[in-house]
Parts: C-alpha cells; sequence; structure tokens
C-alpha cells in the first residue's frame, strides 16, 4: 500500500485487494475503481475510518487471493477497525464503485456490489452513502478521521449523472460529495 506526502497531507493509495486503517487528521486514503468496489468504514466517536477494495463478489473467484472476495476484504476492514480501537456497532459505510466497464464482461460491477451490500445488510451496518453502478470508473477519497468521501466520476466525456443517496439527518451533506 504506497503511501506519498502531498503538502501536509499523506496519501494512502488503497490497490486491489488491499485495506487501510487510520485515525491521523493528515491522512486522506485513494483508490480508483472500475468494476472493483471500496468501503469506506467509520466509527465517529472513535473518529477512525477504513477504506477496502474489493476485485470480486466471491472468494472462489480467485483461489490463490481470496482477500480479492468482497466477504474476505470486508472481514478483513472490520477487525483491523476493532483492533485499532473502533466499535462496530458504531460503523456507518459508504460505498462507491462497480461500474459495468465492459458489456462483453457481464454484470461484474453490479456483483460486486450486490455482494459488499448483502454483507453490511448481514452483519447490519448501515449504509450512509451510496455512489455505484454505470459504466463509468471513479476516483474515491476517504479522510478517515472525519468520515468524508470524495467522489469523482472519470471519464474524457460528459459525465453521465450519478445518484448518491443522501446522509443519514444527522450526519453533515459534506461528508459525502462528489468532486
Amino acid at each position: 500500500m504506497p503511501s506519498t506526502t502531498l503538502g501536509k497531507q499523506r496519501s494512502i493509495y488503497v490497490a486491489q485487494g488491499e485495506t487501510a486503517v487510520e485515525r491521523a487528521p493528515d491522512v486522506v486514503m485513494m483508490a480508483v475503481l472500475g468494476s472493483c468496489v471500496s468501503v469506506c468504514l467509520y466509527d465517529p466517536q472513535a473518529r477512525i475510518g477504513g477504506m477496502n477494495h474489493v476485485l470480486l463478489s466471491h472468494r472462489s473467484a480467485i483461489k490463490d487471493r481470496p482477500d480479492f472476495s468482497a466477504a474476505a476484504s470486508m472481514e478483513i476492514l472490520i477487525n483491523s477497525l476493532l483492533k485499532a480501537g473502533a466499535r462496530k456497532s458504531r460503523f456507518t459505510a459508504s460505498v462507491v464503485g462497480g461500474a459495468n466497464m465492459e458489456e462483453r464482461l457481464g454484470p461484474i460491477g453490479h456483483a460486486n456490489v450486490q455482494g459488499v451490500m448483502s454483507f453490511l445488510k448481514n452483519e447490519e451496518i448501515h449504509v450512509t452513502s451510496q455512489d455505484t453502478g454505470g459504466t463509468r470508473a471513479r476516483r474515491v477519497r476517504f479522510h478517515p478521521e472525519s468520515g468524508r468521501v470524495l467522489v469523482r466520476t472519470v471519464s474524457d466525456s460528459p459525465a453521465e449523472p450519478v445518484s448518491v443517496k443522501p446522509p443519514m439527518p444527522n450526519r453533515s451533506s459534506s461528508d459525502f460529495e462528489l468532486f
């Protein structure tokens, strides 16, 4: 997981199959997502967050890299946050990615989103924001100390409309925004 410093901010790039957890206020986690999905989990009381990069929805898809699957990646993310002092009962989730990039490959992005959403539902983790689907890649930036998520559609042509579920009423609308 490469880390760079930009001015006073330290950037952590979360690649496929990786997970990162941080609480430092100067950190931003980043990923570029096509059909992959990232979940940004946040504990607002502990002010700590983590992000994963899910490659495929099912564990059997890549036998030598089970951490690429939705369930394994989510388990790693949750356990890493718990070890760092977060409490699962306070988690909120932002889900990003899952584009269906190429028609010939089928609905891989949709399956990835469904895998993550099913896991979150089973674990009773509340999804406060979601920017998924479509046919365009996304860049995501997550500020783990504040829970702020920024999403940008990647394209050479004008972006298609993106639907973002509004955050819960008790959260600031600036926690999740398109940039």
